[in-house]
């Protein structure tokens, strides 16, 4: 363990540890040793390292390199966007189809209703509103889809020509790329969905609709995201009621 701790990151080492701690719980429960090793040791500590929120100048710098009506360039400001707006997985967002068809428990966007479906994890079905920008922005994608010659594929979101519908890695893929055009950090899409509970919370957003909009089944999740600016928030909210003004 004192070896690991050398190298590794604290995750790591907590992991073998508790694994380490099974087995010889095991052994000791089989008599194959007399006592385990493990018994009055404590598990190393796994610092919390908070995800950073996208600053919203950056966020806008990506859109701006989507500008013009190109079909990459609406596809990719409506998925952008969609993560923006709506906070899904980046699996979720993989997953979306063009329509729901006869079944309306499938992933899909509804225009009309503004609210994009997804299938989370745990098999658990929801759905989550977005505003009026990110509406109109997933409209002109799929009136440009309709020109794609793979318009027939159930996959919401296609790729070039004829390189099939995006994954994960390619929606990833094209995150990076866009970064990279707009002259900023690199971003992960799970960070827009740290940043989106972000500015839930600092809007003055209710804790338990975005437990239930982020489909999250634990209150400790709901905390850990946006967890990066928590201080700012906490110095936002207490301006407004500041004591000693009065006083």
């Amino acid at each position: 363990m004192g070896y690991l701790q050398e190298g590794h990151r604290p995750s790591t080492v907590n992991n073998r540890y508790r694994g380490l701690q099974q087995w010889f719980r095991w052994m000791a429960d089989e008599d194959e040793i007399d006592y385990s090793p493990f018994a009055k040791l404590r598990p190393p500590t796994v610092p919390e390292t908070p995800v950073p929120v996208i600053p919203v100048e950056q966020i806008r710098a990506v859109l701006a390199t989507c500008r013009g009506r190109t079909f990459v360039n609406l596809r990719d400001e409506a998925i952008i966007r969609l993560f923006c707006d709506t906070g899904i997985r980046v699996s979720e967002m993989a997953g979306l189809l063009k329509e729901a068809g006869d079944d309306q428990r499938v992933p899909h966007v509804d225009l009309e209703q503004q609210m994009v479906w997804v299938l989370g994890k745990g098999r658990r079905f929801r759905g989550v509103p977005f505003g009026p920008k990110t509406g109109l922005a997933v409209d002109r994608y799929i009136r440009e889809r309709r020109k794609h010659k793979l318009v027939w594929k159930p996959e919401l979101w296609l790729g070039e020509k004829l390189v099939g519908p995006l994954t994960v890695s390619g929606i990833e893929q094209m995150i990076r790329r866009r970064c990279k055009l707009a002259g900023v950090p690199h971003v992960h899409p799970h960070q827009y969905r740290h940043t989106w509970a972000h500015e839930h919370r600092k809007s003055g957003g209710d804790r338990g609709d975005l437990k239930r909009l982020g489909g999250w089944k634990s209150d400790q999740m709901v905390d850990r995201y946006g967890a990066s600016a928590a201080d700012e928030r906490a110095r936002t909210d207490y301006r407004k009621r500041s004591f000693g003004d009065q006083i």
